[in-house]
């Protein structure tokens, strides 16, 4: 199973709680390393 097409939206709903930053670093970490982007933290 897969949270496709809604997976923006399950996301803000499982994330609802967190602060804002925290969000930012959890979804932007996750893009880097499964994208296998060299970025600096």
């Amino acid at each position: 199973d897969s949270t496709w097409p809604h997976s923006k939206e399950t996301a803000q709903k499982l994330m609802a709680d967190l602060p804002d930053d925290v969000v930012r670093k959890l979804v932007r970490g996750n893009a880097i390393e499964m994208l296998q982007l060299d970025f600096e933290p």
